[in-house]
């Protein structure tokens, strides 16, 4: 995972901790594979920083306000803010890649599958609190691109993709990794971990508020 994961200051009081996983940084100042010299975490907090009112917003920001609200459609500023201040937002790949995937899937296709086993090793060591920053275990992972929910380890107790909407634009799909299996890693999940995987918040057609069926419920925060 990227380095400065964001960890919302209340996620402490959820019941089950659910982590956001986006596929990667795009930063047009550094070459494609180098590692990203700003953190996801001050990323996420320019964001809430903007819902605020105290810096601009940019409109590649909605990208965080179409994943909550694929979550609960009805949530306003203030309720957006509380929503990430409950949730913990990550991205799988740890270098900078293009915007359009292409360096993405090349680089987890590499090095014989050493690069994608390297990620999922993290991300196991993330999920269960033994990565600085992480909290004491992960409960649920959202997905928020398809390349990233393909290349999770292997062997999940998975279901196919299942449709929202009828132009196909919109699919969420749900596995189920076991405590104490291998998986062929090398870290063993310490609890089970369910993993959704939503369509790209970005994407022509997505629609945030087919997703609330599913999503909604995981996190109260009334």
């Amino acid at each position: 995972m990227n380095h400065g994961v964001f960890c919302g200051h209340d996620l402490s009081k959820c019941k089950r901790k659910i982590l956001i996983l986006g596929e990667s940084h795009h930063d047009n100042s550094a070459q494609l594979g180098e590692k990203v010299g700003y953190t996801t975490e001050s990323v996420v907090l320019d964001y809430l920083a903007a819902k605020r009112g105290k810096q601009k917003t940019e409109r590649s920001w909605c990208f965080f306000t179409k994943i909550a609200h694929a979550f609960d459609a009805s949530l306003r500023t203030e309720q957006l803010i509380d929503f990430w201040n409950h949730v913990c937002f990550g991205n799988y790949l740890d270098v900078n890649c293009d915007v359009k995937q292409g360096y993405a899937k090349r680089y987890l296709e590499g090095a014989n599958g050493a690069n994608r086993k390297r990620l999922n090793e993290a991300l196991f060591q993330f999920v269960n609190g033994e990565s600085d920053g992480s909290p004491d275990g992960i409960d649920i992972i959202v997905c928020v691109s398809d390349l990233v929910y393909r290349n999770l380890p292997s062997g999940g107790e998975s279901a196919s993709w299942h449709f929202l909407t009828d132009n196909h634009r919109n699919k969420i799909s749900h596995c189920v990794y076991k405590a104490n299996i291998s998986y062929a890693l090398d870290t063993q999940l310490r609890q089970d971990l369910e993993v959704y995987a939503i369509s790209h918040p970005s994407g022509f057609g997505f629609r945030p508020q087919v997703y609330n069926a599913v999503l909604n419920g995981f996190l109260n925060l009334q």
